[in-house]
């Protein structure tokens, strides 16, 4: 899943999470499908998103 374009610009995200929202995150660092980092699960999850839903 860790698709990742070395050529794209990157930006920095300031994001907050609530509880439930965390423990979903700590379950796919745990997981390691989506990355290791939240900024890889974040933004990998992301382009899935994207993926699913075509945009």
């Amino acid at each position: 899943m860790a698709e990742q374009n070395p050529t794209a610009s990157k930006r920095v995200v300031e994001v907050e999470f609530n509880q439930q929202q965390d423990v979903i995150l700590r379950r796919l660092r745990e997981d390691g499908k989506y990355g290791k980092t939240d900024g890889e699960i974040i933004g990998n999850a992301f382009r899935e998103f994207l993926r699913q839903t075509r945009i």
